[in-house]
């Protein structure tokens, strides 16, 4: 009953959100950024090195706020320039800190990926929220379509891997997932991602629906694996328990932060977004 319930309301707050004014939309984007920075650093710092945790936390509420700013007009920072800071902060504040030398090859790398795995590829939604195709907007469709494929996808995988999964995916990685299950995930997406084209995405005609959903699916799928594999490099089972009934914030979007990328880049170089 409480992972229905979580899904329930944040899929209301979701909606809320998308349809509303695009602050809003940012606004929803950053709450996950923050809760999937804490997350992060929680799991990967485990109560040590708090200046990094806060660069990082900071970083990935950057990237979402700057690209809205960016997108309006309004006075923002080169991406680039935002990874560089990186670099330089992070070996500072690791001294400032005064880190274990035998922490230093596995803390300071890790700001840079953290802060570029969430808050980089999350403000991807942001770009996404303003896309046009064929002169018109189709920010809010876009999303509510990749979001539709990625949920299918994943309910379709963990229920074909469950019932029918003998042959495993990634032992070495990931030894619950399937053969099966990422199979069952395929055809999920496919699915629910023709029906969407059918009933109003007409947009992406009947060949580039069936590659973007492989991508959604492809990408998202990757995207999963990273993060169990970054889970248990870090032996832990769950990156958070924020949502109950469902973890963190981190295990539900593992598989949207890959994709989303992948999809706006197709959307924005083959379909001309």
């Amino acid at each position: 009953m409480k992972r229905i319930v979580t899904a329930l309301l944040v899929t209301v707050l979701l909606f809320l959100a998308l349809f509303l004014d695009p602050f809003y939309w940012l606004m929803f984007v950053c709450i996950f950024a923050l809760g999937t920075g804490i997350e992060f650093t929680n799991v990967l710092y485990k109560g040590k090195l708090m200046t990094l945790r806060f660069l990082v936390i900071v970083a990935c509420l950057v990237f979402p706020v700057n690209a809205f700013l960016q997108i309006n007009g309004l006075p923002s920072l080169p991406d680039m320039l935002i990874v560089a800071s990186l670099f330089v902060l992070a070996p500072i504040l690791f001294i400032l800190n005064k880190g274990a030398v035998d922490d230093f090859h596995t803390s300071v790398p890790m700001v840079v990926y953290g802060a570029l795995w969430i808050g980089l590829l999350l403000s991807f939604y942001v770009h996404l929220r303003y896309l046009k195709l064929g002169g018109y907007e189709y920010g809010v469709q876009a999303i509510f379509f990749f979001l539709l494929v990625v949920a299918v996808s994943d309910v379709s995988a963990y229920y074909v891997g469950k019932g029918i999964g003998r042959h495993k995916l990634s032992k070495l990685y990931s030894p619950n997932k399937t053969w099966e299950g990422s199979i069952g995930g395929f055809i999920g997406g496919i699915l629910i991602a023709y029906l969407c084209y059918f009933l109003w995405a007409q947009e992406f005609t009947l060949l580039h629906t069936g590659i973007i959903a492989v991508i959604i699916v492809a990408f998202g799928q990757l995207g999963d694996l990273a993060e169990s594999l970054f889970k248990r490099s870090c032996k832990v089972k769950d990156a958070g328990d924020v949502l109950p009934g469902h973890g963190g914030m981190l295990d539900r979007i593992d598989s949207m932060l890959i994709a989303i990328p992948a999809f706006y880049w197709y959307i924005y170089f083959v379909l001309g977004g």
